[in-house]
């Protein structure tokens, strides 16, 4: 009966747990901490690369062309180009591919399902 018991507490807190977060930053952060980096807490989340577009309209639509100026990005700025969100890990955490999956299920379980999001190692 105690472990019947024991069983259900857990059930419990866990399911608080889940009820307490959402797909905030600010909590979607604080989930991932709490699962994969629990003492430094160096986990983040940072917006992902956006670029307005440059439209060029065809002759026949009879519309002035005025092309602003361009940028040109590098491999990395493009590698985060059209996400929404961009999870950085530390540079010392290696996440195996079980933990990968763990990881993404976690992201998935709390993002809302129209955001899209990449996951990369900071730099230092």
């Amino acid at each position: 009966m105690t472990e019947l018991y024991q069983v259900f507490k857990r059930y419990r807190t866990e399911t608080l747990y889940k009820i307490n977060h959402n797909g905030q930053v600010v909590y979607l952060q604080k989930v991932l901490n709490d699962r994969f980096d629990k003492t430094q807490r160096r986990i983040f989340i940072s917006d992902g690369l956006f670029n307005n577009p440059t439209y060029v309209y065809p002759h026949e639509d009879q519309k002035d062309i005025y092309l602003n100026t361009q940028y040109i990005f590098n491999q990395t700025e493009l590698e985060f180009k059209d996400v929404d969100f961009v999870v950085v890990l530390p540079s010392d955490i290696s996440v195996s591919d079980e933990e990968d999956i763990r990881m993404r299920s976690l992201i998935n379980y709390y993002k809302l399902a129209s955001k899209t999001y990449k996951i990369t190692t900071q730099n230092e």
